[in-house]
C-alpha cells in the first residue's frame, strides 16, 4: 500500500507544473518489491531542520521551506490525500536543491470545508492571530452551539503562551520536539471542548502537520511574513477545489500496519 501511495504522490507532482523540478518523491521499483519488501529510489539529502546541512546543499533554505509548504498545501486542496507525517525525517532538501517527501505510511484526506479552515489556521497561527486561530478551529470541529470566538481566542492565548515559552528555547537550539507538539495539540483540544467544540478523531494529526511547518518556518525562515508573502500559495487566489461530494468536516486518516516480524 505504501508503494501505491508513493507512486500516487509522484503522479500528483507530475500534474502540478508549478512544482516541476522543485519537488520529488522516491521512485518505486515494483519488480524488486514484494509483500514485505519495498524497494525505492535512494535519495541523498539533508533533514529540513538541520540548517547548516541544508545551507550546504541549498543557497536558499527559505525557498526550500516555501516549496515544501506549498506542496503540502496543494496536496490538501487538490489531491485525494495529503502526507500526514511531515516530521523532519520525512522532508529532505536534496543535493540538487529539490525538496523530497518520503515515507507515505500515514496519509489523510479532508473535505473542502475543513481544508479551507485549515488554510486559515496555517496563516493565523504563525502570525499569533488567536482570533483567526479560534475561528478556524471552530470551523474545523463539530459544534451545535455558537462559539464566542473572542473568549475562545483569549483562552487559547493563555494556554499556548506557557507552552510556547518552552518551545521557543527548543526552536532556538534547532530542535523540533514531537512531545511538545503533542502537548500543544492536546491543550488546544482541551480548551475547545470547554466551548462545546468536538474535533474529529484525527484532528490532532492534521493540526500537528501545521505545527511542524510552523517550527520549520522559525528555523529556516524566521523573517517570513506568512500573511503577505506572495510566494506562499495560501496568499494567492484559490485554485479550483476538488469535488469531495461531502461537506461534513471530518478527516479520514489511513495508517499502515507495522510489518510482520
Amino acid at each position: 500500500l505504501e508503494a501505491k501511495r508513493t507512486s500516487q504522490f509522484r503522479d500528483f507532482l507530475a500534474r502540478a507544473p508549478e512544482l516541476a523540478g522543485l519537488v520529488t518523491a522516491p521512485k518505486v521499483y515494483p519488480e524488486a518489491s514484494a509483500a514485505r519488501v519495498l524497494t525505492l529510489e535512494r535519495l541523498y539529502g539533508e533533514s529540513l531542520t538541520d540548517l547548516d546541512a541544508v545551507r550546504a546543499v541549498s543557497s536558499n533554505p527559505e525557498g526550500a521551506l516555501i516549496v515544501a509548504l506549498n506542496t503540502w498545501v496543494l496536496s490538501v486542496l487538490t489531491n485525494e490525500w495529503f502526507h500526514a507525517d511531515v516530521h523532519a525525517g520525512n522532508l529532505l532538501v536534496l543535493r540538487d536543491g529539490r525538496v523530497a517527501f518520503i515515507d507515505f505510511g500515514i496519509v489523510g484526506s479532508i473535505p473542502e470545508t475543513t481544508a479551507s479552515a485549515m488554510i486559515d489556521f496555517v496563516r493565523a497561527f504563525p502570525a499569533g492571530d488567536m482570533n483567526g486561530v479560534a475561528a478556524a478551529l471552530a470551523q474545523m470541529g463539530f459544534t451545535d452551539q455558537d462559539v464566542e470566538v473572542e473568549a475562545f481566542a483569549r483562552d487559547l492565548r493563555e494556554v499556548l503562551s506557557s507552552v510556547e515559552a518552552v518551545d521557543a528555547e527548543q526552536v532556538a537550539a534547532g530542535m523540533v520536539d514531537e512531545t511538545q507538539l503533542n502537548r500543544i495539540v492536546a491543550s488546544v483540544a482541551k480548551v475547545a471542548s470547554s466551548y462545546g467544540i468536538r474535533f474529529p478523531r484525527e484532528f490532532a494529526l492534521l493540526v500537528k502537520q501545521v505545527l511542524y511547518f510552523d517550527r520549520y518556518t522559525r528555523l529556516l525562515a524566521p523573517e517570513l511574513d506568512i500573511l503577505s508573502d506572495e510566494r506562499l500559495s495560501i496568499n494567492r487566489p484559490p485554485a479550483p477545489s476538488k469535488d469531495t461530494g461531502d461537506a461534513t468536516p471530518v478527516v479520514d486518516v489511513e495508517v499502515l500496519p507495522p510489518p510482520e516480524p
